[in-house]
């Protein structure tokens, strides 16, 4: 299986990182008997930072609530674009 890891977009606030990664592509028949290679999976990865105000909490009192919380909708284009044919054709890093 080749990977392919796609940059992580930050959020404006910076407390937000998101990355990517996407199989090998797989032949596929469509019902209109048209044959295309789509990618078989991607896994997302978010990585939520401590927010500035708990920053003095030792690591190990660090709760959930401590951490940035929601998405970045602006981020999601960056996502979606680890699942595109260029993403597909670009040699593994």
């Amino acid at each position: 299986m080749r990977n392919i890891v796609v940059p992580a977009p930050v959020s404006p606030d910076g407390f937000l990182l998101q990355s990517s990664t996407v199989a090998d592509s797989v032949p596929f028949e469509f019902s209109d008997g048209t044959k295309e290679s789509v990618p078989c999976s991607y896994i997302e990865f978010a990585e939520r930072l401590v927010l500035p105000q708990y920053k003095n909490l030792p690591d190990e009192e660090v709760k959930e609530f401590h951490r940035r919380d929601g998405f970045e909708v602006g981020n999601a284009d960056k996502i979606f674009e680890s699942t595109s044919m260029e993403q597909l054709t670009r040699k593994a890093v």
